[in-house]
């Protein structure tokens, strides 16, 4: 993927959280009536850069052979081809695998 390409699909992804955001605003407001529900604050996006970071992280810790096989794991052999979908679970991992020392 390019950079391009990632950063389309991570605006992509954003709209579509804000539109769950939405929905289940307007869900809320349709069960509690005419009630005042607060918005519910929108997930943080996770960014290529994130996950950079938390693989350095692993690759000082652990090595590169630990952050080649996590990335495998996504169907990646390196950062560029790991689809945003999955950004936020190899961030998960890499931060536990970097803690389980």
């Amino acid at each position: 993927m390019t950079k391009t390409e990632i950063a389309d699909e991570l605006d992509r992804i954003k709209q579509l959280v804000e539109k769950v955001d939405e929905a289940i605003n307007k869900l809320a407001i349709a069960v509690e009536g005419d009630e005042k529900v607060e918005k519910a604050a929108p997930a943080p996006v996770i960014t290529l850069e994130d996950v950079r970071a938390a693989l350095t992280k692993l690759a000082s810790a652990k090595g590169a052979t630990h952050v080649k096989a996590l990335l495998a794991d996504y169907n990646a052999k390196k950062l560029s081809e790991l689809a945003p979908i999955n950004y936020q679970a190899v961030l998960f991992a890499a931060e536990k695998e970097r803690g389980n020392d």
